[in-house]
């Protein structure tokens, strides 16, 4: 990295002989780029004067070279865990060191990107992004297909060879797209809560009255005769949102899970369970009760476990990860929080990790944690709302800033941060990543395909 040198040692001596003292510890560069950070002595880093009044601004200071797009972080080691800098847009700190503390002043950079970085109390970068922000979005990688009519979500097969479309409110119902690029209609009735089989022969879904306090019916699509089979019907009241609550298949194919309410009067209390049912229909086996109000249902990669939120309010703010052990009913508390705000947690490929979302009230994070619950560690965090975190791999996952419309990629292992494309309702299969380039009242729909093999 080329660095212009002002001064020559005197101004690292002035450094050394005033301004570390200041704030008692090591002083020095962390040198940032996309691979990580590299903490440099004092001694080797060169700075730029101000050219006009500065500010003074304590902590730590940042600048960006513009050549090499690497980012330096000027000061001492932090103290605290983390510290977080961002630049939007780019802009540069020039600073020079006087009696008292750092001078700076703010200077604007050609606004062609940003840089987003967090390190640690070792110098290593958690989290680093270094981009180019658009005005208008990009959507990278291939349309595969342009909707007739406006969509809320879809849902790819695990095979990759289908995808569900789910309109937009009443009129559109549930469609899917085939191999041959054709939208075939499976329903007119609003749907919700897809959630296709392991192998991608059949998809189970809810089929929602407009009306309250009408029959909700859990169903099965079979695409090799085309038809809609019935295997459990619920109703909602006029005060139920839904009757039936989140779908989800088991690994093997066996059993759909399931959440519905217990029947009890509105006025009276009422609970939610979650049970277990064949894809023939039959009788319905329950695994756990007495929930306030379930979201999200989720299934171990082995089948042993189920994953759910219990939701304590209405707007989703205060709610409880629960894990469920099928064999036993057993029902394990996994959040931490003396408020609880996580949502939406989800298994690893291999089973061994647990992600979910946690708000704040500040910025989403996004969290780990191993299957007892333990071991947690936050690596993401954004300023907008996300939205369809979704797994690549054991180390890798793919989560959506809602505000923004863009999609984020995040290596596990490293922490580091990528930015993939603008888009929302983000679909992994494999290491394709599928997504819709916009909401359905922001004008003609697209579905994208989008490789990710060097992510």
């Amino acid at each position: 990295m080329k660095r212009k040198t002002v001064g020559g040692v005197l101004i690292p001596m002035l450094l050394i002989g005033i301004g570390l003292f200041f704030w008692c510890s090591r002083p020095g560069v962390f040198q940032l780029n996309a691979e990580g950070a590299t903490f440099l002595p004092l001694k080797t880093a060169s700075f730029e004067h101000p050219s006009a009044d500065p500010q003074m601004v304590k902590g730590y200071l940042v600048a960006i070279n513009t050549e090499d797009r690497t980012l330096d972080i000027i000061g001492h080691e932090p103290a605290e865990a983390k510290f977080r800098v961002k630049i939007q847009p780019a802009t540069r700190l020039i600073y020079l060191h006087r009696t008292g503390g750092w001078l700076v002043k703010f200077e604007d950079l050609r606004p062609d990107f940003y840089v987003e970085a967090s390190i640690d109390s070792t110098g290593t970068a958690r989290e680093i992004v270094l981009r180019a922000p658009q005005k208008q979005p990009v959507f990278l990688g291939e349309v595969i297909c342009q909707p007739s009519f406006p969509l809320a979500g879809l849902k790819v097969s695990p095979d990759g060879k289908r995808i569900a479309l789910l309109g937009e409110g009443y009129d559109h119902g549930l469609s899917y797209l085939n191999e041959e690029g054709k939208t075939v209609i499976i329903g007119q009735t609003l749907s919700r809560s897809l959630s296709w089989s392991p192998d991608g022969q059949h998809l189970a879904f809810v089929k929602q009255e407009e009306v309250r306090g009408k029959d909700e019916k859990l169903c099965v699509f079979s695409f090799a005769n085309g038809l809609v089979r019935v295997i459990k019907t619920t109703r909602s009241t006029p005060q139920q949102v839904n009757g039936f609550s989140y779908v989800a298949w088991s690994p093997d194919g066996r059993t759909i899970a399931y959440g519905d309410w217990t029947g009890l009067p509105y006025s009276e209390g009422y609970t939610q369970q979650i049970a277990l049912i064949s894809p023939d229909g039959g009788t319905e086996k329950p695994v756990a009760t007495d929930f306030v109000d379930t979201s999200m249902l989720n299934w171990s990669p082995d089948g042993c476990y189920l994953l759910i939120n219990e939701v304590l309010s209405p707007e989703m703010t205060d709610a409880l990860i629960k894990q469920i052990e099928v064999a036993t009913r057993e029902v394990t508390d996994l959040t931490s929080l003396a408020k609880p705000g996580d949502l939406f947690p989800s298994y690893s490929p291999d089973g061994a990790l647990i992600a979910f979302l946690r708000k704040d009230g500040v910025a989403d994070t996004i969290w780990l944690m191993d299957r007892r619950g333990q071991c947690r560690r936050q690596v993401a965090r954004e300023a907008g709302r996300i939205y369809g975190l979704c797994w690549v791999d054991a180390s890798h996952i793919v989560y959506c800033n809602q505000d923004s419309r863009e999609l984020i990629g995040v290596n596990l292992l490293t922490g580091q941060k990528r930015w993939l494309t603008s888009g929302l309702e983000p679909n992994v299969v494999g290491r394709t990543l599928y997504y819709l380039d916009r909401p359905a009242n922001d004008g003609e729909q697209h579905i994208y395909k989008l490789k990710l093999e060097d992510f």
